[in-house]
């Protein structure tokens, strides 16, 4: 098929005007605004960086596994829950306790002190007295867990984060409560089994 003589010369004049890479209006070819460009560069920056900083370094357990040993304080529990702890310790196996809300394993409890509950009562001085709390104990209960510690916490073997000052409902096969962890360290490194050992 053969064309004329007019529309060869508009072919020709259509390719021969080509538009800048940025036109005078701050658009690429035309079509895209630049500052929408830097923007959006921005946005993939700011999301990369929080990804790096937040999202990514709890992911970045350490892969040597150590016996981890932590205490959790307990409030005004009842003696019957006391005497329900000591049971606890005195289990065999050792105690193991759960997360009484998900289910997750948090060790073996080891040990246990515990000292008569106290309150602060106000005076019409305005001054306070310390008086004891009847047949209410605070104790503090020792747990060990195999897990593994990271430059940002220490960790369970199912990733579950501890920290001191954060809370823990816990259950065993005698008693649920709940208390505070106060202290945390690593004890010694775990020893695990490689496939190829003979068992």
């Amino acid at each position: 098929m053969f064309t004329t003589s007019n529309e060869t010369a508009k072919d020709k004049g259509a390719s021969g005007t080509r538009k800048p890479f940025i036109t005078k209006e701050g658009k690429l070819f035309g079509k895209v605004s630049v500052i929408d460009v830097f923007v959006l560069l921005a946005i993939v920056v700011l999301a990369f960086g929080i990804y790096a900083r937040v999202i990514s370094p709890a992911r970045r357990i350490a892969t040597t596994p150590y016996e981890i040993e932590y205490q959790v304080r307990v409030h005004g529990i009842r003696h019957s829950s006391l005497v329900a702890l000591q049971n606890t310790v005195l289990q065999e196996p050792a105690g193991e306790i759960s997360d009484f809300r998900t289910g997750e394993e948090l060790g073996a409890i080891v040990g246990m002190t515990f000292e008569q509950a106290y309150w602060d009562a106000a005076r019409h001085d305005g001054s306070f007295e310390r008086l004891p709390v009847p047949d209410r104990f605070d104790a503090i209960v020792t747990i060990r867990v195999d897990g593994r510690v990271s430059d940002t916490g220490y960790f369970t073997h199912q990733n579950r984060r501890m920290a001191v000052g954060s809370n823990v409902g816990f259950r065993s096969r005698y008693v649920e409560t709940s208390g505070e962890i106060i202290s945390i360290q690593r004890i010694s490194e775990v020893v695990e089994a490689s496939e190829s050992e003979e068992i």
